[in-house]
């Protein structure tokens, strides 16, 4: 709405705000449409790592147009740039997930857990980079 002026002024400050908010409830659009803005520098400064860390975000959720997007920025990035992007994009699952259980609701946690465990071979190297210590509240 407020990233492309629909029914409203185009104002990019607005849209990151309320994509930010949609993000923290999981839509995999607002996490797409965040990366697109930073990788852009709509309403924020172009920044290709947090252009990387939403979009690596959006691609937990199954998102093939987010895979191919993805593609695009990690070719304009140095490999600790992308490294960086995705200890991001941990770092703020995890934050989710331990919001989620400080607040008692344990069917949001376990949604941000399964969202932490991707398939795969990254699943060893995503447990490894978070640390037992995000597992042992829920044991």
């Amino acid at each position: 709405m407020y990233s492309d002026g629909d029914g409203v002024s185009k104002n990019y400050h607005e849209a990151i705000k309320w994509f930010a908010k949609s993000a923290e409830n999981g839509s995999k659009d607002a996490k797409y449409n965040l990366g697109v803005m930073y990788y852009n520098g709509e309403g924020v400064s172009e920044d290709n790592v947090q252009a990387y860390m939403w979009m690596y975000l959006a691609t937990q959720n199954r998102s093939s147009y987010a895979s191919q997007t993805l593609k695009r920025i990690q070719k304009h990035m140095a490999t600790n740039e992308t490294e960086e992007g995705q200890r991001l994009s941990i770092e703020w699952q995890k934050n989710r997930y331990k919001e989620a259980l400080e607040k008692g609701n344990y069917t949001k946690a376990l949604k941000r857990l399964k969202d932490l465990y991707p398939s795969g071979s990254q699943k060893n190297k995503l447990l490894r980079a978070m640390g037992s210590d995000l597992f042992s509240e829920v044991v």
